[in-house]
């Protein structure tokens, strides 16, 4: 399964958005931007598409009768339901830090300020590479989006494999099973990820992208002493 991408060129401005939508691999046509076959799956797929397509033509004609000049990120951002009426995420993650800095020293101390700005930073860094845009709007947050943001479990990392990771034009991504739930899920690796499975890539074996774990997860060894207890 790869997730569909949309793309708006408008002006000479490129915008590309996540569609929300996965697909087999091979049943996507490349040429046509749409679901090969009659089957009621692709058929389903490519209704959604054209719905997609009409809705972002709507948005650009709703723009285009009052700006004088049109960008593709701003029909993107309108199809995706926010603009300066709309409230984003990121922005409010700013709004709430700044409060918090008026805190701090009063009800507030530094390290709550510094672990709010710590989630601010990897909520950004993991939007950009994952709906490639530097913000989001509120309305757009699902439960997809908390799962994909969080951390594989123990069990799904240790259980990983060669085979997991995949190239999707030109980026990685890990396509599995959770193990306690047989579930289907796509994560995108981005560089602090990419750069931790090179780092123990001399661990490998039997596929497994972290080996038996024997060397990172391993217990802690008990202390050994030598020599004898003098008696009294």
């Amino acid at each position: 399964m790869v997730p569909v991408m949309g793309r708006v060129t408008i002006n000479g401005t490129q915008s590309q958005f996540s569609c929300k939508k996965t697909i087999p691999l091979d049943m996507w046509d490349v040429k046509g931007n749409c679901a090969k076959g009659r089957s009621k799956e692709a058929l389903q797929i490519n209704r959604e598409l054209d719905n997609i397509k009409a809705q972002i033509i709507k948005h650009y004609q709703h723009l285009s009768d009052r700006e004088a000049f049109v960008t593709a990120e701003m029909v993107r951002n309108s199809y995706q339901g926010f603009g300066s009426e709309y409230e984003t995420l990121l922005s409010t993650f700013d709004k709430d830090i700044a409060n918090q800095k008026k805190r701090v020293g009063k009800d507030r101390a530094a390290s709550t300020l510094w672990a709010m700005e710590r989630s601010r930073k990897d909520v950004a860094d993991f939007i950009q590479p994952h709906y490639r845009r530097t913000d989001m709007s509120m309305l757009e947050l699902t439960p997809e989006f908390i799962k994909d943001f969080g951390a594989l479990s123990f069990i799904d990392v240790k259980n990983l494999t060669t085979d997991n990771i995949v190239d999707i034009n030109g980026d990685k991504w890990i396509i599995s099973k959770r193990h306690k739930t047989n579930i289907p899920f796509q994560v995108k690796l981005m560089d602090v990820p990419l750069q931790i499975i090179d780092r123990y890539k001399h661990l490998q074996e039997d596929k497994l992208v972290f080996g038996k774990m024997r060397s990172t997860f391993g217990r802690l060894a008990r202390p050994r002493t030598t020599g004898r207890c003098a008696r009294n």
